[in-house]
């Protein structure tokens, strides 16, 4: 018995051996194209997640990407894209001072689609839910915090950030009509004395 186990384990042994030959020959060839592009692609995956950058890096990653995103489309959806690339770029900012003008940038285009959004960027439609006033502000002057955080990319990535347009927007027009009725003219009379007129309050024809 012993002689016939040692025999088996021999033959498992040559056998183990062989199959070690025949694997380490198809890898060595290069297997067929398939095999080889899925590990490239797998190799490429874990290259792409282990690989770290520094927030610079990222920041200007961010700023090209919204730059590029921001390019021939609506002001709303720039609106949108700037308050996705602030959201993140503030997380970036090391320097106090920096990060809290990130965040007023951030802030102010929150605030801009909260109030837009619903409405369709409509300002009747603002106007109408009572948000009218708040409306105009955003629109009439430059977000708080997006002119230094611009330049701040301007200067660290060499990219010129795309920015909503500020409106010159008039003030709202409060005036009302009514309609009055003159007193009759005692010393008139033709039939259209007293005739009803339309005039603004407070005016004298």
């Amino acid at each position: 018995m012993g002689r016939h186990d040692a025999e088996r384990r021999g033959t498992i042994a040559v056998v183990v051996v062989s199959l070690s030959i025949v694997v380490l020959f198809v890898a060595l060839s290069g297997g067929g194209r398939g095999d080889r592009v899925q590990v490239e692609e797998a190799t490429a995956s874990t290259l792409a997640t282990t690989t770290t950058v520094g927030p610079t890096t990222q920041l200007c990653q961010l700023a090209r990407r919204f730059a590029d995103d921001a390019e021939g489309v609506p002001t709303k959806t720039v609106a949108q894209l700037a308050e996705v690339f602030y959201d993140r770029a503030r997380l970036l900012i090391a320097d106090p001072g920096t990060r809290a003008e990130y965040e007023a940038a951030w802030n102010f285009y929150r605030t801009y689609n909260d109030l837009g959004e619903p409405a369709g960027y409509d300002l009747f439609t603002i106007a109408a839910q009572g948000n009218g006033e708040r409306w105009r502000v955003l629109v009439t002057k430059p977000g708080l915090g997006v002119d230094s955080s611009v330049a701040n990319v301007a200067f660290v990535c060499k990219i010129d950030l795309p920015t909503i347009p500020v409106l010159d927007l008039p003030p709202p027009n409060f005036a009302t009509t009514t309609t009055t009725t003159e007193p009759p003219d005692p010393t008139a009379t033709s039939p259209g004395a007293g005739t009803p007129t339309t005039r603004a309050t407070g005016t004298r024809p």
